[in-house]
């Protein structure tokens, strides 16, 4: 038996599946399908990584494999084998390969075979298996279940937690059941040797296994489980209960109530008198305080007023407590309660919900059912069956007579849709006593019998007059009648068209589901014809995962319920595609009995993709608002993107217009590294900033770009692109790009329209979260300048806040001489570490003139200025001192007063960081309103200096 599993409606679960691999291979190394041609020789593969990155085409080309690692799990007699190496766990098909005796798990082997894709994922069809000796199990990495649903974790050896709920013998495996919260996940033991049975239910263990999934024949993942070798994977973390039925007992009233201590994951005892058995299936238990379902595998005789010992884990019911994979007890006899009489409004109530209660109806029909006989009984306008199982003498219910009043006893059924609101109930009869005819006095009497005659006699003289005038009446009927049967033959003819010519599909079936009619939407919207789909059932166009709620609507027809309108679900096309439709549906009725449904199923693809739109705009704003930095907020989006559309290759690039430069602030590419910042060229990102439009660069578009002259073409071409500009006061001031290296992966109108609505709100968020950082470093500086003693130490102090917050490591600033020739070195600077005092010492004796250097060029421009590779510089007079202390990227910023330059600030930095292009904006914003600060503080100082001569103060340039 192999790893995979298939599964449809008819079959068992037959072979297990391995993880699904469908990502493109890009591995650090270059991939086979870029190395080599289809016709060239295959390089051979020596990691599982490689082998599960391969796409299903790729897989089939039976690329060589040898891989060394563990053998995780082997079941010789099924051909389960699984391997797992440094990169990741794989399934290896044993079934044509040389398998040595004795190969258990733990044992290091080389593994020789082919790639191979024969079902669902990429897995190794073994040639031969050498072992290289004793290994250790590789270390499990715990996961959630929601990761192994997901069905990347096929094949891993991963860890499980959880609550145990049953342990037996499962095709000749010893399996258990464990909880984690709503979910149970299989636990199978090849070796069963130190498994108890009674020991483990209830326990709190930690599972180590590897990872197989079940599947369907279209490979879609259907249920997951764990291939465990041994109980020496096995680890209870909280052991059972010593004696099981020791634990406190409780009132079934108070299962699932509120307490401030406990958990509803272990089992809870309750004991009472069984109303209602089937047994090997289900008991209903009422203890005077309130009644429970358990669902119990228990086999044995149970009857009805035993006193049983439950016990078993509490679930939400619909309307009353559920105890799952419980087990019980016989303690005796107790006394049946008394049936509540109700109606059956007040059974619709859900009060009464596992309650044995009696209500009163007529009977309207018997028919049989699976196992049971099902009677439709009648209360009012309101229908409801009662069910009667065969093993409790439902046979002899068969020559019941319909239209009799009858008086039911049994356990009231609630059931409620999807929000909770009761729709129907049922009556289960515990035998045939349960139900008890109300027969009525026999109408016919001799008094009777003589007005009848009467009767009878006058309405014949009756009729012979009404004959004459019915004749007369039928002539002038005749015309009345062709004329309506006209108008009755064009409604028809006009329904047909309407109900051809719909926009929304249109569809009629049976109470079974089984298609009548489709009109010509629904075979555009599904790809069948109507000959294709006649006589299917509706459930083979609906994904599996709302088989639920459409099975509610035929259940409703049988408890005789209106229509069920809004039903969100998704079809399944012919093609494969799942189209989201809101179905309204509506019953046939003939005879006031329903015969049929007919539906509206209306797209609404579109509301969807406004609806993920609208969330993704709310969660960007969200994040604006909530990122403790711009950097946080960028990866926040890059996710919310990424939810859109396939965006493993993202990046946003901003503008700095007065300086001239282009930073990518957020870079995430599998290819390239992040480019520095620079000055604009014809790049990619530069075509997009100039036009100021959004842009699909298809290859094609790539291409004629390039034969234009607009761009220049640098890096690894990717597949496909979609880029939109990022605009800030009606003009471009970056640009935001998603690109793709996979080959299928493909972006269209969708997808940019998607960008483009996204966009607008990256970039409010990107204005928003720069003015935060103004305010908030303006505001430092402030403080801080005010607290200083005169300009010089005002300046020092603005420059080591700067350096603090952006993380630049050398700060420094130029001002103004007293009679406006040049520029001069201030005292005030800032270093992070003592090597850079040579760079310093090199600028303490330097003076600038007006679009002198470094400094003098932006005194005279009066705007900030970028350098970079400082070194390579040759109007940077300090070139030789910024190589031997490592710095690269200079940046200088004036400090104004209207139009008058009061400073330069310069900051140096080793290397360009992504952040460091937006706070160049973020600082120079500021700068430009602290001029008047320092103004200020220049000013108090010399008024200072009139008064009491100032003394000498050194020359120190490190805070």
């Amino acid at each position: 038996m192999r790893r995979r599993f298939r599964s449809d409606w008819h079959c068992r679960v037959l072979r297990t599946l391995a993880a699904a691999g469908l990502l493109v291979f890009a591995t650090s190394s270059a991939s086979p399908a870029e190395e080599h041609p289809a016709t060239g020789p295959l390089p051979t593969l020596t990691r599982a990584a490689q082998i599960r990155e391969l796409p299903p085409n790729r897989a089939k080309l039976d690329f060589p494999v040898r891989l060394q690692g563990v053998v995780t799990y082997f079941d010789h007699p099924r051909g389960d084998l699984f391997f797992q190496d440094s990169s990741g766990g794989i399934w290896v098909d044993s079934a044509n390969g040389q398998v040595p005796a004795g190969l258990t798990a733990g044992d290091r082997v080389e593994v020789e075979g082919v790639s191979a894709f024969t079902d669902f994922a990429p897995e190794i069809s073994l040639k031969k298996i050498r072992i290289l000796g004793r290994g250790a199990l590789p270390r499990a990495r715990r996961v959630a279940y929601s990761d192994l649903k997901s069905g990347r974790e096929d094949s891993q050896w991963v860890a499980f937690e959880g609550v145990v709920r049953w342990a037996e013998e499962q095709g000749g495996l010893f399996t258990i059941g464990i909880a984690q919260g709503e979910n149970r996940l299989r636990a199978q033991f090849l070796d069963r040797r130190g498994l108890e049975t009674n020991s483990m239910v209830d326990a709190r263990v930690k599972v180590e296994g590897a990872c197989a999934s079940v599947f369907n024949a279209r490979g879609q993942l259907l249920d997951v489980f764990l291939h465990v070798p041994s109980a020496a994977q096995l680890h209870i973390q909280e052991p059972a209960p010593a004696k099981p039925y020791a634990v406190p007992w409780q009132p079934i009233l108070s299962v699932l109530q509120f307490k401030t201590r406990g958990t509803f994951e272990h089992r809870v005892r309750i004991e009472g008198v069984v109303t209602l058995a089937h047994p090997g299936s289900a008991l209903y238990v009422n203890d005077g305080t309130d009644s429970a379902y358990v669902e119990t595998k228990q086999p044995g005789p149970i009857e009805v007023g035993e006193r049983v010992e439950v016990l078993g884990f509490p679930a939400t019911g619909v309307y009353s407590p559920t105890l799952q994979d419980a087990v019980f007890r016989k303690v005796g006899r107790g006394a049946i309660p008394a049936p509540i009489p109700i109606t059956s409004d007040q059974a619709l109530s859900g009060h009464f919900d596992a309650q044995l209660i009696q209500i009163s109806g007529r009977l309207i029909d018997l028919s049989h059912q699976e196992d049971d006989e099902v009677l439709a009984v009648v209360d009012g306008t309101r229908v409801f069956n009662a069910r009667l199982g065969f093993a409790q003498g439902g046979s002899s219910l068969a020559a019941l007579a319909r239209g009799r009043q009858v008086r039911l006893i049994g356990i009231c059924s609630v059931r409620a849709d999807a929000n909770g609101t009761p729709i129907a109930f049922r009556i289960w009869l515990r035998s045939p006593s349960d139900l008890v005819v109300l027969e009525r006095p026999s109408w016919f009497t001799l008094r009777h019998a003589l007005l009848a005659l009467a009767m009878m006699a006058l309405l014949i003289v009756v009729a012979l007059y009404w004959v004459g005038a019915l004749r007369r009446k039928v002539e002038e009927q005749t015309g009345v009648l062709a004329l309506r049967l006209e108008r009755i033959s064009a409604l028809e003819e006009r329904y047909r068209e309407l109900f051809e010519n719909a926009s929304d599909m249109l569809f009629t079936c049976g109470l079974r589901g089984a298609i009548v009619a489709l009109n010509q939407a629904g075979e555009r919207m599904t790809g069948y014809s109507c000959q294709e789909v006649i006589g299917k059932g509706i459930r083979s166009l609906i994904a599996l995962e709302y088989s639920r709620l459409i099975a509610e609507v035929f259940e409703s027809s049988e408890e005789g319920k209106g229509c069920v309108t809004n039903l969100q679900v998704e079809l399944l096309t012919k093609d494969g595609r799942r189209v989201p439709v809101e179905i309204s549906t509506n019953f046939m009725m003939a005879h006031q009995a329903v015969v049929g449904i007919q539906g509206i199923a209306r797209d609404i693809t579109e509301r969807k993709r406004a609806e993920r739109l609208r969330d993704a705009a709310y969660r960007i704003a969200h994040a604006a608002g909530s990122a403790e930095s711009i950097e946080a907020f960028f990866r926040s989006a890059h996710k919310i993107v990424g939810e859109l559309m396939p965006a493993d290759n993202f990046y946003i690039a901003l503008y700095d217009s007065p300086s001239g430069i282009l930073s990518f602030s957020y870079y995430v590419d599998v290819k390239d590294p992040a480019p520095p910042p620079r000055k604009l060229r014809k790049g990619f990102t530069e075509y997009v900033l100039r036009m100021g439009q959004p842009l699909l660069a298809h290859p094609e578009v790539l291409q004629e770009l390039v034969r234009r002259g607009e761009i220049e073409p640098r890096g690894t071409n990717p597949t496909d692109r979609v880029a939109v500009p990022l605009r800030a006061n009606d003009r471009a001031c970056g640009v935001l790009v998603v690109q793709s290296y996979a080959e299928g992966v493909w972006y269209g109108e969708d997808e940019k329209n998607a960008l483009v609505f996204v966009s607008d709100q990256v970039a409010l968020a990107i204005a928003r979260k720069q003015a935060e950082e103004e305010r908030r470093l303006l505001h430092m500086i402030t403080q801080a300048i005010e607290t200083s003693e005169d300009f010089p130490s005002a300046l020092r102090a603005a420059l080591q806040k700067i350096c603090e917050q952006t993380g630049w490591p050398f700060g420094e600033a130029w001002v103004p001489r007293s009679d406006g020739s040049c520029l001069e070195c201030s005292p005030a600077c800032y270093g992070l570490v003592p090597k850079l005092a040579p760079f310093r010492s090199a600028s303490e004796t330097l003076t600038f003139r007006s679009g002198q250097g470094f400094p003098g060029r932006t005194w005279s421009l009066a705007q900030r200025a970028y350098w970079a590779e400082l070194s390579l510089d040759r109007d940077f007079i300090r070139a030789e001192a910024a190589r031997l202390v490592g710095f690269r990227i200079g940046m200088a910023i004036p400090v104004l007063v209207g139009q008058e330059v009061v400073a330069i600030m310069g900051f140096f930095v080793f290397e360009a960081r992504p952040q460091d292009q937006g706070w160049f904006q973020i600082v120079s914003s500021v700068a430009s309103q602290l001029g008047t600060v320092l103004l200020r503080k220049r000013a108090d100082e010399e008024l200072r200096r009139a008064k009491v001569p100032a003394a000498p103060r050194p020359n120190s340039w490190r805070t």
